[in-house]
């Protein structure tokens, strides 16, 4: 019976946490990106410079090459994007949606959408800027598109962060700055948390200016359970653990 006992846990354990109860049914994995800037919308894969992407002119970029990355699936979130030194005074306003793709009822693949995002990206720069110390200001919100849960809604609520990196602040040629962990409610019986929302930029000082050399901002969240259903359910492993017919002989 040693066998059944491990067979029963792990199914039990797995439904706890939202994760799949057998092959195919883990959660949908973030396979492109459909993104929009200027009024311009393109669907690429997991990676793609802004700029060239957009044929963003020199001087209205903010940095010379940005990169956009993604990855997760329906029930985790994680974007990073990363520009080269600040060279410009711009404002650049993203918007993007995660999709991944499901297998249809009647055959053939759909895409379905997973997360989206919101981003103002404000960059200010000595090169045309009467100011002496660089900045990246950066704020936005990011929100879960589907409901990975029987129980979900199909939207969960937006998760907001504003962030910013002054050149003048660094410390060992570094200046970081993150958002505390932003729970809120996905109804009805769920959480969408941001776990992680930072701007980090790497600084060049000198004698009367300190610039940006380069920077990256991090967005991670995550679709939990709600904890007292998790407890619950827990709590049902350790009663079948302890049931007569599930007990090592």
């Amino acid at each position: 019976m040693k066998f059944a006992k491990k067979t029963v846990l792990a199914g039990l354990l797995a439904g706890a946490m939202g994760m799949p109860l057998a092959a195919g049914a883990s959660p949908i994995p973030v396979t492109g990106m459909a993104l929009t800037l200027g009024g311009i919308l393109k669907t690429i894969g997991l990676v793609a410079d802004l700029a060239t992407l957009f044929g963003l002119a020199d001087d209205d970029s903010g940095s010379d090459s940005i990169t956009i990355r993604a990855s997760g699936d329906a029930t985790h979130f994680d974007l990073r994007i990363r520009g080269t030194a600040v060279d410009d005074t711009t404002t650049t306003k993203l918007t993007g949606m995660l999709f991944g793709q499901t297998a249809l009822p009647g055959g053939g693949t759909g895409v379905v959408n997973l997360w989206s995002f919101n981003l103002d990206m404000r960059f200010l720069s000595v090169q045309d800027r009467l100011i002496f110390n660089e900045e990246v200001l950066v704020n936005g919100d990011l929100m879960h598109e589907i409901g990975p849960h029987a129980s979900d809604a199909v939207q969960g609520p937006p998760l907001g962060f504003n962030l910013r990196v002054n050149a003048d602040d660094a410390k060992g040629g570094v200046v970081v700055d993150t958002d505390p962990i932003l729970d809120m409610l996905h109804p009805i019986k769920h959480t969408d948390e941001l776990s992680l929302a930072r701007l980090r930029a790497s600084t060049d000082t000198g004698i009367t200016v300190d610039e940006i050399a380069d920077w990256d901002l991090t967005l991670r969240a995550i679709h939990i359970p709600e904890p007292s259903t998790l407890a619950m359910l827990l709590g049902g492993v350790l009663v079948l653990a302890g049931l007569p017919g599930l007990r090592r002989p």
